[in-house]
């Protein structure tokens, strides 16, 4: 049969006697009846195995050598626990401090440079730790308490992750000049469908962008693929075919400062959508409700 566990509830308790001398003055101190106090001393005495008290009737209590050498230890232990405590509060409810932030890999650089800068000016106390990842890794590190919140795409999210969006993103096509989608305004899924494609091809981007064609009953060309964004734009550029993106970088070339053009997709297909994400459940710092609502004003300010 196992012994009772160590709790601090009975150190405190132990602590209380030791202090007072006495069952009933530790009772009264504590607010707790004294055979409650009393079980929980005998409790430690059969987990250390040890008496740790000498009961004079009607004269209180006495420590034995061992008590008072767990009565020491016990303090210091109590007192390391009151100091754990503060600080769990402290991390809780202070304005600073690092923030572990889960960013998908491909919206990270667009977005998280800046969003850091402009919020160091503001709050100057938090420093943000920066996580890039898949898709399913960015979710997987909030729902397993790596990272406090996340931006990523609303893309197969879990039921126990809080999104608020913060941008649409609507899919667009990528070509070089020589395309012969080239100078259009638009093109139709029905004209992609017989050109080769380049795939951004990275869980829950692959699905997303292989649905747009099924929806309208057709199947892409799909001639290359890759996981880097930077990838898909410099094969585009070397003719390599077309691609479908959602992020739109303010520079229309690629590292070999090719030129780049965009057009739009004549069936309007659903746009992404790009969110904060937080856990439902999870009780945030006060500097992730910062940052939270920090990016929830950015974005409300630049227009969804």
């Amino acid at each position: 049969m196992h012994a009772p566990q160590l709790t601090l509830r009975r150190l405190r308790y132990f602590v209380a006697v030791a202090d007072n001398e006495s069952l009933t003055a530790a009772a009264e101190a504590l607010h707790v009846s004294q055979p409650s106090l009393s079980v929980a001393i005998s409790d430690l005495e059969s987990t250390f195995e040890v008496q740790l008290i000498v009961r004079h009737h009607a004269k209180g209590v006495s420590l034995t050598p061992a008590g008072a050498e767990i009565a020491r230890h016990a303090r210091q232990l109590l007192d390391h626990a009151e100091e754990l405590e503060s600080r769990i509060v402290q991390l809780g409810s202070s304005a600073g401090g690092p923030l572990d932030i889960g960013c998908f890999t491909t919206v990270a650089p667009f977005l998280l440079p800046q969003l850091v800068r402009k919020l160091a000016a503001l709050h100057p106390a938090i420093s943000p730790v920066l996580r890039e990842g898949k898709q399913d890794e960015v979710q997987g590190d909030l729902l397993h308490g790596k990272t406090e919140i996340a931006i990523l795409y609303d893309l197969d999210i879990s039921d126990l992750i809080d999104c608020h969006t913060l941008m649409r993103l609507p899919p667009y096509v990528l070509v070089s000049p020589e395309h012969p989608l080239a100078g259009r305004k638009s093109a139709s899924l029905t004209e992609l469908a017989d050109l080769p494609m380049v795939l951004l091809d990275t869980p829950g981007n692959h699905n997303y962008f292989v649905t747009l064609f099924e929806q309208a009953g057709l199947e892409p060309k799909i001639a290359h693929r890759s996981t880097s964004y930077e990838m898909i734009r410099s094969m585009v550029a070397n003719g390599f075919g077309y691609s479908i993106l959602n992020l739109q970088p303010a520079n229309s070339r690629d590292y070999d400062e090719n030129e780049l053009l965009s057009i739009g997709i004549e069936e309007q297909p659903k746009a992404l959508s790009l969110v904060v994400a937080t856990l439902k459940e999870g009780r945030l710092t006060e500097r992730a409700r910062i940052f939270r609502q920090f990016c929830i004003d950015e974005f409300a300010s630049r227009g969804r």
